[in-house]
């Protein structure tokens, strides 16, 4: 067992993710949650048995560190995103490379399955994000708009909305209906896809992520916050504040809590309701860069070239109380 004691009452791991030679920078589970991707500087993906922690695939390719993973939502096949400028897809089940996505001028920083799986999206240094069909592995859409980096994306659960988020401390949320209208194009600010710009963040903004029903939008940003948002105003409902820049965040598998993962080489536990911290999670000996829930778990990557899971067990997700 790792991690230690604090006044708090730190959460400690369980075990750990061990292969790869440099940084952890993203992790995501399974839709089952019995496997557990992570992607690495060392330009690898792995994929472990969740529960045991061994090692089940290593995914060679990518000619530089792999910044992130996604399972598709049947959990058959696996997307990558690359610092060397592509996406791929990979067979889950045995590792066996399906597709390469090429076309991004940056980096591939973020990627994201539609829930019918037919489609995945990645997000670039180059300001754009592409959305590719998974069958054909050729661009249907260019979202355009954004005057920075596209750090993050994600698609509503119905797959009617699709959000961006980016360096230049903006979300915005775009009409699923009007980028797809069956025609390859580059849509922007002008087009009419373009439904709501979120401001609000005061520096880059690290993850996006909708709730089930499509409502909630919540976000991570290096400004050292978490916030939640009206997915369909636009305003701001609370705001979550880390002492460091914040990499990611996630709801959990009930959507009472949210999981935040922070440069300070923690990880902490929210509760949704109260808008307080309930677990501190520590045990990472370097800036924590990723975040997951499943059902049972919690998994964590980071700088120290491992990933972490986490058990948050009831007695652990108790009010904390005051100092």
């Amino acid at each position: 067992m790792g991690g230690g004691a604090s006044k708090k009452k730190d959460a400690e791991w369980e075990l750990e993710y061990e292969g790869h030679s440099k940084a952890v920078l993203c992790v995501a589970f399974s839709p089952c949650g019995a496997r557990v991707a992570t992607g690495s500087l060392d330009g690898t993906a792995l994929v472990f048995n969740a529960k045991s922690g061994g090692n089940q695939l290593t995914l060679e390719g990518h000619g530089d560190g792999v910044a992130c993973v996604a399972f598709a939502p049947g959990g058959g096949l696996l997307a990558t995103g690359s610092h060397d400028r592509t996406a791929r897809l990979w067979d889950a089940t045995t590792g066996a490379a399906a597709k390469t996505l090429e076309g991004h001028t940056g980096h591939v920083l973020g990627v994201a399955f539609a829930r019918d799986g037919a489609r995945v999206a990645t997000a670039s240094g180059d300001w754009t994000c592409r959305i590719w069909g998974v069958g054909s592995g050729t661009v249907e859409t260019f979202v355009t708009g954004h005057i920075d980096m596209v750090i993050c994306c994600a698609f509503n659960h119905d797959g009617t909305r699709f959000a961006t988020g980016s360096a230049d401390k903006t979300i915005k949320i775009w009409n699923a209906a009007r980028l797809f209208n069956g025609d390859t194009k580059r849509f922007d600010n002008a087009t009419g896809a373009l439904l709501l710009t979120f401001e609000g963040h005061e520096h880059h903004v690290t993850s996006v992520t909708y709730d089930r029903k499509g409502e909630r939008l919540l976000s991570s940003s290096l400004d050292s916050s978490v916030r939640m948002w009206d997915a369909a105003k636009g305003d701001e409902e609370f705001k979550l504040k880390h002492r460091s820049g914040v990499a990611g965040a996630a709801f959990s598998e009930c959507e009472t809590r949210v999981l935040s993962c922070c440069r300070d080489k923690s990880a902490r536990l929210w509760c949704l309701e109260s808008g307080k911290e309930e677990t501190k999670l520590s045990g990472h000996r370097k800036a924590v860069n990723g975040c997951a829930f499943s059902a049972e778990y919690v998994a964590t990557a980071g700088d120290d070239e491992v990933a972490k899971l986490w058990l948050p067990r009831n007695d652990l997700l108790k009010e904390f109380e005051e100092d």
